[in-house]
């Protein structure tokens, strides 16, 4: 049985081949900008160290694939196997409602601390009040 052009499922009506025509005239002239956007024209001037190697902003040394950087330490780190500390006040500043009650007092138990939740509405106010001193806390 034929059907009709219109009721054919891969026909291609005039109005159809216009709008095709249309976006494959719009993707080859928008192409040539959209593969230049991709391509990197910029180029880091390369200084060297004092040990020859390449660094980056701030006299750095920049990592590759192949060589291994190992940053400078602005302080000392934690020793390893150390207990601990118990006894204190353990402040936890976040959103209300984010962690469970009961979350926080077995970590409490666990750890023989008393734990302080302080929490902020939005993220704004929450840097706002970090950043002025406002708060004081151990992790957010």
């Amino acid at each position: 049985m034929t059907q009709h052009p219109k009721e054919r499922p891969n026909s291609l009506s005039r109005r159809g081949f216009l709008l095709r025509g249309a976006g494959a005239a719009a993707a080859l002239y928008g192409a040539p900008g959209l593969l230049a956007a991709c391509g990197n024209t910029t180029s880091v001037p390369g200084s060297t160290g004092a040990g020859g190697a390449l660094t980056g902003p701030g006299g750095l040394p920049l990592a590759r694939p192949d060589k291994r950087v190992v940053l400078p330490r602005w302080e000392n780190p934690i020793d390893s196997g150390l207990k601990p500390e118990t006894g204190g006040t353990f402040t936890v500043y976040n959103y209300p409602a984010y962690l469970y009650k009961k979350l926080l007092t077995e970590f409490g138990a666990k750890y023989d601390v008393t734990v302080q939740y302080t929490p902020f509405d939005n993220i704004n106010s929450g840097l706002q009040r970090l950043a002025s001193g406002a708060v004081n806390s151990d992790v957010m």
